[in-house]
């Protein structure tokens, strides 16, 4: 698996390089911006995951970028939450927990597909 964020371009070899990478990505307290893709050449699919201050958003991307989905968190959230010093904003409603993150990415290291573990909402159809 293939990581790219803020600090750079990473090749995992193994899903504990992946999940100790990932850990060192979303503990950077300015937030970060990961891209998670099968390797280098493979753009899709991919996990595209925002982190900041209370949590993380995470789009997904099928293998032909025919499909993309965007997690869904609270649903009692209202607003905007801006990420990486207003460079996005994301709809509080979308903002997942660290754990539920890092689930959905160790997943998406397993299988290369949709994580299952938290809800998507399609972001077109």
């Amino acid at each position: 698996m293939y990581i790219v964020c803020n600090d750079g371009d990473f090749e995992c070899n193994n899903i504990e390089e992946f999940e100790n990478k990932l850990k060192v990505c979303f503990e950077d307290e300015k937030g970060n911006e990961i891209w998670c893709s099968i390797n280098s050449d493979e753009e899709f699919p991919c996990l595209a995951i925002l982190t900041g201050r209370i949590g993380a958003s995470i789009t997904y991307f099928s293998a032909n970028n025919d499909e993309q989905y965007v997690s869904i968190g609270n649903q009692e959230g209202e607003g905007m939450e801006q990420f990486l010093d207003g460079q996005y904003e994301v709809e509080r409603c979308q903002i997942i927990s660290y754990e539920d993150a890092m689930a959905c990415a160790m997943e998406f290291f397993e299988t290369q597909q949709r994580p299952n573990n938290i809800e998507w909402d399609a972001l077109f159809e």
